[in-house]
């Protein structure tokens, strides 16, 4: 992927980009303890085990702190996000 510039992005869509990949983990961690993909439910299962938590950690760091994080996100949620912001 192309380096894109990031600076361009709000914070709050940055912050949805590290959220995101929080859920995706989750997900990954799951399915891997219980040998299947358990999909969309692990989603929904990481907002309420773990959404509220998140957001007020993310709320804690600056917009360098934010920056930075999101920078080191997989190519593939990076380009989620882009993705995402232009359909908006």
């Amino acid at each position: 992927m192309k380096k894109k510039n990031n600076d361009n992005l709000d914070r709050c869509v940055k912050e949805a980009g590290i959220q995101y990949h929080k859920m995706e983990v989750h997900k990954w961690i799951k399915s891997q303890k219980l040998g299947f993909d358990i999909g969309v439910p692990g989603f929904a299962e990481w907002a309420k085990e773990h959404g509220g938590d998140t957001r007020d950690w993310i709320c804690t760091l600056t917009d360098d702190e934010v920056d930075h994080i999101f920078d080191q996100l997989p190519d593939r949620i990076k380009t989620r996000v882009y993705k995402k912001c232009k359909q908006n």
